[in-house]
């Protein structure tokens, strides 16, 4: 089962930093055609990032929703982001680029999601050079660390895309290696 949460994407105002809406609720993938998959592949086209990172609104509001989902197995996190938070928790901070949050407080959200059930994988996009050490100690405190990894980087324990080539073919090939593991026998 798959669900979708983005982030902003509602015009940022001064209350206002992320839309506690889901963007595609949790249900069973199933095949290469199911109505899930064409949700979410519709969600991803209407997508136009713009602005702020209310990583830690989103990041609780979408481990609140999988806490809650009414589906069967182990449950996973996924955030993929392209920055360093510009709003804390409550929506708290200007959303500019150039005044980004601690992002210590999202660490300690992830120990709390993995020690309620929920781990965490991470994937820092391009943009997201400043937040390669906070988003691999996310993904650690996450319970997803990558073997041998370090949060001094060069071999983070998130999965930082900051300076792929082709992100598209790296985001992909990080989302299969995730699925993978989730997927494996328990």
């Amino acid at each position: 089962s798959v669900g979708v949460v983005f982030y902003p994407d509602v015009p940022i105002t001064e209350n206002t930093c992320f839309d506690s809406e889901t963007d595609v609720s949790i249900a069973r993938l199933d095949g290469a055609r199911s109505d899930q998959r064409t949700r979410i592949e519709r969600a991803f086209e209407r997508q136009s990032p713009d602005g702020g990172t209310p990583t830690h609104d989103a990041y609780r509001y979408a481990y609140n929703e999988l806490a809650e989902a009414e589906v069967i197995g182990a449950r996973f996190a996924v955030v993929i982001t392209d920055g360093t938070p510009t709003f804390s928790l409550g929506c708290v901070g200007t959303g500019l680029i150039s005044d980004p949050v601690d992002p210590t407080p999202l660490v300690a959200e992830a120990e709390r999601a993995r020690t309620r059930g929920v781990n965490t994988f991470v994937i820092g996009s391009p943009g997201s050079e400043g937040a390669r050490e906070s988003l691999s100690r996310m993904a650690e405190a996450g319970g997803t660390a990558r073997a041998g990894c370090s949060h001094s980087g060069p071999n983070f324990c998130h999965f930082d895309m900051t300076e792929s080539a082709n992100f598209a073919t790296d985001l992909r090939d990080a989302l299969g290696t995730i699925s993978g593991l989730t997927l494996s026998c328990a």
